[in-house]
């Protein structure tokens, strides 16, 4: 069964009602409008007019009951046996059971385009002009008793290599799957190579390895230290050929720190 697939959250669902905002941060229901202010996406007539609409999916029975309830793992248990039409994800490999191959090929599973209500409208995440910049990865507080060891050790978290494997992963390990094997560059020099995950979640693979925290992944990392994954490389192209032309957001709100009273 063909389906739709469309990433990590519904409620870009609703981007297409009242003025376009949507509800891109959903932790605080920050945004920006094209006069820079900065608004409560919640309180816009698009998301009240967007959640009824939701709401009338529910009442139909178009939405599973369970969504609001479920945990992920029934979620996904759900998506392997077939019983969706839409699901939303990163990434449907780690939803549906899907062969990477007829998924590039479109023969499966495609991304779900915009929707026009009011207007045709897709809001960039907050942040997104930043790239891929995270804050609050690791904190050093004043109960550390050796600050200059640690930040020494957290710097090391830095070494393209460690960085690699603090995101995806490591090499080598005698478990079921690995998601990098030790290859060389064209220089000849080291390099980690994504292995082919068959039927494996890309997201349970790097769960299952990955120590996150404090990393840096440069553009000019690819083809030198590491290569491109393929579950990214379809989506970076779905994102730029079915999305991007929809973004027509001039402005948004950056990843920055908030004051008590900047929360309040």
């Amino acid at each position: 069964m063909a389906g739709h697939w469309l990433g990590l959250h519904p409620y870009l669902l609703i981007n297409g009602f009242g003025e376009g905002v949507g509800d891109v941060d959903i932790g605080r229901h920050i945004a920006v409008n094209s006069d820079k202010q900065v608004i409560c996406s919640a309180t816009q007539e698009g998301f009240k007019k967007g959640t009824e609409w939701v709401h009338k999916l529910y009442e139909k029975g178009l939405i599973d009951p369970e969504a609001f309830t479920q945990e992920w793992s029934t979620y996904v248990a759900k998506g392997k046996s077939g019983r969706y039409g839409v699901c939303f994800s990163w990434d449907v490999a780690n939803i549906a059971q899907v062969s990477m191959d007829d998924l590039i090929a479109g023969k499966s599973w495609v991304p779900l385009p915009a929707l026009t209500a009011d207007v045709r409208n897709i809001t960039p995440q907050n942040g997104s002009y930043t790239s891929g910049f995270d804050r609050g990865r690791c904190v050093v507080t004043a109960l550390c008793k050796n600050p200059e060891l640690v930040c020494s050790w957290l710097d090391m978290m830095y070494d393209p290599m460690q960085s690699l494997q603090n995101n995806w992963g490591t090499y080598g390990e005698d478990d079921e799957f690995d998601i990098f094997e030790m290859s060389t560059n064209d220089a000849g020099e080291p390099m980690l190579k994504h292995t082919w995950l068959g039927d494996a979640s890309p997201v349970e693979v790097r769960e299952a390895e990955s120590v996150n925290g404090p990393l840096a992944i440069l553009d000019s990392y690819y083809g030198k230290y590491v290569t491109l994954p393929d579950d990214a490389a379809y989506r970076l192209n779905w994102i730029k050929d079915i999305y991007t032309p929809d973004m027509n957001t001039e402005y948004v709100y950056p990843n920055v720190f908030m004051n008590a009273d900047d929360n309040k």
